[in-house]
């Protein structure tokens, strides 16, 4: 499912409760991983619980975070309607005294009433300039966010996961496991890919810079995969980690070492 346009800011505070769920460096911010973010509760500043994260979505070209879909659950009374709340609007507090992390934006129910929400069986085309305008008006107007002018073809990260991940020749060379998303540029920076057989390393994960793939789907738009320009030497020596000991992809010496062997810009 492709969409498009700005996704992450729901009213919300996430509280970041397990230290596995961010990686944090003093110099390059905040990485959070996609399958640890979905799921998170979302409050408000005076500690509230409003919903939790169901998706993000992303622009394809640049990478952008645009939306995250919130269920806003309970609070609400809507079910099972998702809301696709602009990234801008939310912000990430980092509590070095307790060791938590969370992130905030400031609503009540009276605010987020009348935000347009979705079925969660239905997700509009998000790409439409109408209904984008639509959602990035409500929370600019409600909660002072700048509506953001760049719509382009988008893409849900729940929908990343699990792509095969193939070279030119058309050659299986793995699936993705994950995405990690760097919280202060609001940017997908990495997906984690499972090489699998094909460098016969078991269960080791690779950090692929986001510039070094590119999704193609065909005529239809349909069968979507990954495209990595790679070959089987550049990724043996490439730095590899297992799904229980992530590295600290927030950490700006490991990114410069690990994006030389992609040769990422």
């Amino acid at each position: 499912m492709f969409f498009s346009r700005s996704l992450l800011t729901a009213a919300a505070v996430v509280a970041l409760g397990a230290a596995n769920l961010f990686a944090a460096d003093p110099n390059h911010g905040m990485a959070y991983r996609f399958t640890e973010l979905k799921g998170m509760n979302v409050e408000n500043s005076a500690g509230e619980n409003l919903g939790e994260i169901e998706d993000v979505v992303y622009d394809q070209g640049s990478g952008k975070v645009r939306y995250v879909a919130v269920s806003f659950g309970g609070f609400l009374g809507v079910g099972d309607k998702l809301f696709a709340v602009p990234w801008g609007a939310l912000k990430h507090e980092n509590d070095t005294v307790n060791g938590k992390h969370r992130i905030v934006m400031n609503a009540d129910k009276k605010s987020l009433e009348n935000a347009p929400g979705f079925d969660t069986n239905a997700w509009p085309n998000v790409a439409d300039p109408k209904w984008s305008a639509e959602v990035d008006k409500f929370y600019g107007d409600a909660h002072g966010v700048k509506a953001d002018g760049d719509p382009g073809p988008g893409y849900r990260l729940s929908m990343i996961n699990g792509l095969d991940v193939q070279n030119s020749q058309n050659e299986n060379l793995g699936e993705i496991k994950d995405s990690v998303i760097d919280v202060d540029q609001a940017k997908v920076r990495y997906f984690a890919v499972s090489f699998g057989g094909f460098l016969g390393v078991g269960d080791k994960l690779f950090a692929v810079p986001y510039s070094a793939v590119k999704i193609q789907t065909n005529a239809e738009g349909k069968d979507a995969h990954v495209v990595m320009n790679v070959d089987k030497a550049t990724l043996e020596k490439a730095p590899s980690f297992t799904n229980d000991r992530w590295p600290n992809v927030a950490d700006e010496a490991w990114s410069k070492e690990n994006d030389a062997h992609y040769q990422a810009k």
